[in-house]
């Protein structure tokens, strides 16, 4: 059995600590900063897959700004087409796993997953850790290119998995806990209806002013993150507004809601 470095140990409880912070930063920042501590020359992936097809991605990949977007689209189709993780994960796997213990290189280098989305960023190895929820199923992917990744790697992995599943409950639960939204959200409904907002569209905004990020919006109402792109740029056309910190500003000072609902304003996915 593979034992850990008393160097190793050291960033081990640090990033157990980062991950637990929650006052300090969102889950997946958190996350990657912790990850950082443990694991060299790698880069992450947060995949979360809800209800109704819907799909929410955080990563620090380093993709094409311009076309980030698609690009994660394109990455939702082709691991649940092609990656073995996947249909692991898919079957109840609930332990981390390394892409090298279930295809070769030569056999990765055929597939579109690969010569679409890993080669363009330099990925050619991975570990997976699992992530399940009541509300989603999904996983955390540690990449990296040309050095596999040891058995220690592995052992860290594992130590790692049950603190970032229960940080994860931890951080959904307490998103859940919206009193004030939850106590107003009829009213608050009907309100910005009045401003020509659909009741999807009223729901969307909401959840903005919560500071839901377009992914989350997009488990929470169980619908497609394209649909709530597709939503929030309605909004803004209907709120005369350029971006979205002016939509939620123009609402809060008509009083349409209160402004002590408000919570940080969503950033851009």
């Amino acid at each position: 059995m593979a034992r850990l470095s008393a160097k190793m140990l050291h960033g081990l409880l640090e990033a157990t600590r980062i991950i637990h912070d929650h006052e300090h930063g969102t889950f997946h920042d958190r996350l990657f900063r912790a990850l950082d501590l443990v694991y060299s020359d790698s880069v992450y992936a947060l995949e979360l897959y809800g209800r109704g097809n819907s799909y929410s991605a955080e990563t620090n990949v380093p993709f094409d700004p311009a076309h980030k977007l698609e690009i994660l689209n394109r990455t939702n189709e082709l691991v649940q087409l092609q990656s073995p993780m996947f249909q692991r994960l898919a079957a109840g796997e609930t332990q981390p796993m390394r892409l090298s213990d279930f295809i070769s290189l030569r056999e990765l280098r055929r597939t579109d997953l690969y010569q679409e989305i890993f080669r363009p960023v330099g990925i050619t190895r991975q570990i997976g850790i699992p992530i399940r929820s009541s509300y989603c199923l999904g996983g955390l992917t540690i990449n990296r290119d040309h050095r596999d990744f040891t058995v220690e790697d592995h052992l860290v992995a594992s130590l790692l998995a049950p603190q970032i599943a229960t940080a994860f409950e931890t951080d959904t639960l307490l998103k859940s806990l919206t009193p004030a939204i939850q106590r107003n959200q009829s009213t608050d409904l009907a309100q910005l209806r009045r401003l020509g907002l659909t009741r999807r569209e009223a729901e969307i905004f909401l959840w903005m002013i919560e500071g839901k990020r377009d992914g989350e919006i997009a488990i929470i109402l169980s619908i497609s993150v394209r649909t709530v792109n597709k939503h929030v740029g309605t909004i803004l056309a209907k709120l005369n507004a350029e971006t979205r910190t002016a939509a939620v500003a123009t609402v809060l000072n008509q009083e349409i809601l209160h402004s002590s609902d408000a919570g940080p304003l969503l950033r851009n996915p």
